[in-house]
């Protein structure tokens, strides 16, 4: 587990503009970020936050992610975001490099209780009789994703190694997918890899449908 998406300010906001671009991260397919988080980002910010100024003040919802014309990177390097919404370990690097301070964290309600973590599942699919336990990785296709990320790629390579698998090592085992997450779940369907580690609650919150033809995989440590 780790710290989930955070929200960030540039620390030299833009104090005479009207209208203020947040960057959100996008896991793979654009219009599902967009069509879920723009009623908060958007709808929300601008109707209880911006009317508390004067003139008013807008907030838009733009699609970002580590494709190289749309990397935040490059976004704010050409001073197109105000905001960057994105997982923790994102973070690390934009605030070092582009001086943003956090100012929120995400928290999901479990049980009536607020959550700010994030777990990271181990998927196979049913259909793929090679891949039923999570104990032996010997010759197994793995999808991850990019370094950035605490639920695809820093978590899965510190349970990795615990099983004998280092990412750089037996490289030839692993798939990277960059952030695309739609793409790395069609694929375990598909059996173009035999499992894949994904954020838990993703597949639930975007590709639902998908769920009983998935095999959910026990991460716990080895005694």
């Amino acid at each position: 587990r780790s710290l989930a998406l955070v929200l960030c300010m540039l620390c030299m906001l833009r104090v005479d503009c009207t209208v203020y671009t947040i960057g959100g991260w996008t896991a793979g397919d654009e219009s599902v970020f967009l069509k879920k988080w723009a009623p908060i980002f958007e709808q929300y910010l601008t109707t209880s936050v911006g009317a508390l100024y004067n003139p008013p003040v807008t907030f838009r919802l733009v699609a970002a992610d580590f494709q190289e014309q749309q990397s935040f990177a490059r976004m704010i390097s050409d001073g197109l975001l105000d905001f960057v919404y994105a997982p923790a370990g994102n973070i690390v690097c934009v605030s070092e490099q582009f001086r943003f301070i956090p100012i929120a964290t995400q928290q999901t309600i479990i049980r009536k209780a607020a959550y700010g973590g994030v777990g990271s599942l181990i998927i196979s699919a049913l259909a793929n009789p090679f891949f039923t336990n999570s104990t032996n990785f010997t010759d197994v296709t793995i999808g991850v994703g990019f370094i950035q990320s605490t639920a695809t790629f820093q978590l899965p390579h510190k349970f990795l190694l615990s099983r004998g698998i280092n990412i750089y090592k037996d490289a030839s085992q692993i798939v990277f997918y960059r952030g695309n997450y739609a793409r790395m779940l069609s694929d375990v369907l598909n059996g173009h890899v035999d499992i894949a580690f994904l954020p838990s609650g993703w597949i639930e919150a975007n590709f639902p449908d998908t769920v009983p033809r998935l095999r959910f995989h026990d991460t716990s440590p080895q005694t």
